[in-house]
């Protein structure tokens, strides 16, 4: 009995409910997404005709979980300046986000939704 082509995908495991019906949804589209540690910044999907099925990220969200990664380490400037650990881990995470996330182009990249003002 041939197999079915439906039957073969199987769900990515994630905490983020939100990405596992996504994925229950369109069980035949080859969705690209970002590491796992970034599954609850997913919000949405975005379709378009005749166009691949992308995942929508809140940058908001993807920046806070980037920021916990990040080292923060304070120079003496900083420090007299009253900057705290956290901050600077936040502006670190701006800097890479901008710099080697959404300005990085790959086949089936994410769609970013700039929800941080």
């Amino acid at each position: 009995m041939p197999e079915n082509k439906k039957n073969k995908m199987q769900p990515i495991p994630s905490t983020n409910e939100l990405l596992n019906r996504i994925l229950e949804v369109h069980p035949d589209e080859d969705i690209k997404k970002t590491e796992d540690q970034f599954d609850e910044a997913v919000i949405g999907v975005c379709t378009d005709f005749n166009a691949p099925v992308r995942l929508i990220y809140s940058v908001k969200k993807y920046i806070e979980i980037l920021a916990k990664e990040m080292g923060g380490e304070l120079d003496e400037d900083e420090i007299a300046s009253g900057v705290t650990v956290a901050q600077k881990k936040y502006e670190e995470a701006i800097e890479f986000f901008d710099f080697n996330i959404s300005g990085a182009y790959i086949e089936g990249h994410p769609v970013w939704c700039h929800d941080n003002f």
